[in-house]
C-alpha cells in the first residue's frame, strides 16, 4: 500500500492506494465484476457515465436556470467507509431474491468468492504484513462498482420517502450535483443525506456568482439557461509534453486534439471560442508551433459533424481485425520503420489493419511498490523436486521460507548449520 499526494487539498492529504495488480485477487475481481454489472444497472437511475454525458445533459436541460440554486455534495472517504458485510448482502439480494438472473452457484459460493477478493487482500507497509478486513481499497477492480451499488441502493431509499425532491440530481461515485427550488431547500435535503447511513457523510459546496463546478464541467446560469465550459483546478499549471521533446510527433498533435475534442464535447457554444484560444496559448507556452496548433484545430472543428457512412461487411469485418504493433520510438528512423511494417503486414496479410504505436522508454522506469522477495510471500502454490525425479506440490497461506524450513528434515538442517559456520558459501548453495 502506498500513499497519492491530493495536491489541490489544504495539507495535501494522501490517498491510499491498495496495488492489486499481479495478486491472487486481481483476476477473481475482474472475473467478478461481470456479474456484478446487472446489479450496478439497478442502481444508475442518478448516475452520469462521465462529464461529457453530464454536459450535455445540463445544455439540454428543460429547467429555467433563473430561479434555481445550485450545490454539490461530496461524500468522505467513500471508499474506506464502506461496509463490506452490508453491500455483499445487497449484491446477493438482488441476484437471488430479485429479477435478476442468478449466477449459475449458489448464493453461499457467491458470498465466498466476493470476500475473498475484497476481505482477504495482504499487503505490506512500510514492511510489515496487513490483511484488508473491512472498507473497499482504491486499487481493487470491484471498488468502484461496489461503492456504485452501496450509494445508489441508500439513494433509492431516500428518493422513494422524500416529501421535496430535487428539481435534478446527477452522481459520479462519490460527487453529486444537485439544482433546487431555492438554499433552504438545499440545507433540508443534506440533513436527510446524512441520516442516510453512519458510512455516508456528506459535504456541501455552494454555487458562488450563479457558478459551480462539477468534476471537469464549469455550469453557470446565464439568462435563464444553464452554460457549460472546461473547469481546471487552481493547481493546473499547464504544463504538458513539449514540443522539444523526444517524443513522436504523432503523440504531440494527438495530444493537442484530445484537448480539443474536450472542448468540443464539454463547452456550450458561446464558450467554444474562448476556450480554443486558452488551449492555443497553452501549447504556444510549451513551445508549439502556432501554425501546428491552428491546423489541428481547424481539423478538429471540419470534422465536428461528419457522420460515418454506411459500412460494408467487408469494412466492418476489417475493423473487428485490428492488429496494435508497439515499436520503440528512437527518432525520424522510427517512421520509416513503421511505413515498412505496415506495407509488410498489408501484403502478406490483406484482411488486417495495422496499427502502429510509437512508445518512448520512461525517464524513471516504473517500480512496483513495497515488492515482496519470493521467500516472504504467503497464499503461495510451491513445487519440490527431488533428485529421484519424485515431485510434490502444496498450497501455503505461511510465508513460504517458513513453509520450507517445515519440509526439511532436521538431520539436513544441522549439516546446513555447520556448513555455514565452517564455509558460508555451502550455505548459500544448499539454499
Amino acid at each position: 500500500m502506498y500513499g497519492l499526494p491530493k495536491t489541490h487539498k489544504d495539507d495535501v492529504p494522501l490517498r491510499p492506494i491498495l496495488s492489486m495488480t499481479r495478486s491472487m485477487q486481481h483476476k477473481l475481481a475482474k472475473w467478478l465484476i461481470n456479474i456484478l454489472e446487472p446489479v450496478r444497472e439497478i442502481y444508475v437511475s442518478h448516475y452520469v457515465r462521465n462529464s461529457f454525458t453530464f454536459a450535455d445533459e445540463m445544455r439540454r436541460s428543460q429547467l429555467s436556470a433563473r430561479d434555481n440554486f445550485l450545490c454539490s455534495f461530496d461524500i468522505k472517504r467513500l471508499f474506506t467507509n464502506v461496509p463490506l458485510n452490508e453491500t455483499l448482502n445487497i449484491c446477493a439480494d438482488a441476484l437471488y431474491n430479485g429479477k435478476l438472473i442468478p449466477p449459475p452457484f449458489s448464493r453461499a459460493t457467491f458470498i465466498e468468492l466476493m470476500r475473498n477478493a475484497v476481505c482477504s487482500v495482504e499487503f505490506s507497509f512500510n514492511n510489515i504484513m496487513f490483511r484488508q478486513t473491512d472498507g473497499l481499497a482504491m486499487g481493487s477492480p470491484l471498488g468502484p462498482i461496489l461503492a456504485n451499488i452501496f450509494v445508489g441502493f441508500h439513494e433509492d431509499k431516500l428518493f422513494s420517502s422524500c416529501s421535496k425532491p430535487p428539481l435534478s440530481y446527477h452522481r459520479y461515485v462519490d460527487d453529486t450535483f444537485v439544482i433546487f427550488n431555492n438554499e433552504s431547500d438545499c440545507d433540508s435535503f443534506l440533513e436527510n443525506l446524512n441520516k442516510l447511513h453512519p458510512a455516508l457523510q456528506f459535504t456541501s459546496e455552494k454555487e458562488i456568482n450563479n457558478r459551480l463546478a462539477f468534476l471537469d464541467v464549469l455550469v453557470e446560469k446565464r439568462d435563464g439557461q444553464f452554460l457549460t465550459s472546461v473547469y481546471r483546478k487552481p493547481t493546473f499549471s499547464g504544463h504538458y509534453l513539449r514540443w522539444s521533446s523526444f517524443s513522436p510527433k504523432s503523440r504531440k498533435i494527438n495530444l493537442i486534439g484530445t484537448l480539443v475534442h474536450r472542448a468540443l464535447m464539454i463547452c456550450s457554444e458561446v464558450k467554444l471560442n474562448s476556450e480554443l484560444e486558452y488551449i492555443r496559448k497553452i501549447f504556444i507556452d510549451n513551445g508549439y508551433l502556432e501554425y501546428v496548433i491552428k491546423r489541428t484545430i481547424y481539423n478538429k472543428l471540419s470534422h465536428r459533424n461528419d457522420t460515418k457512412p454506411n459500412e460494408t461487411p467487408e469494412e466492418v469485418s476489417r475493423e473487428s481485425r485490428d492488429v496494435y504493433i508497439h515499436l520503440l520510438w528512437i527518432g525520424l528512423v522510427s517512421y520509416r520503420f513503421e511505413k515498412q511494417t505496415t506495407s509488410a503486414v498489408y501484403r502478406c496479410y490483406p484482411a488486417v489493419k495495422n496499427n502502429v504505436v510509437l512508445t518512448t522508454i520512461p525517464m524513471f522506469p516504473a517500480v512496483r511498490k513495497d515488492v515482496l522477495p519470493a521467500l516472504q510471500q504467503s497464499n503461495v502454490i510451491y513445487e519440490f523436486k527431488c533428485h529421484c525425479d519424485c515431485r510434490y506440490v502444496g498450497r501455503t497461506s505461511k510465508r513460504l521460507q517458513g513453509r520450507i524450513k517445515e519440509h526439511i528434515p532436521p538431520s539436513v538442517k544441522s549439516y546446513i548449520s555447520k556448513s555455514q559456520h565452517n564455509n558460508p558459501l555451502v550455505l548459500e548453495q544448499g539454499t
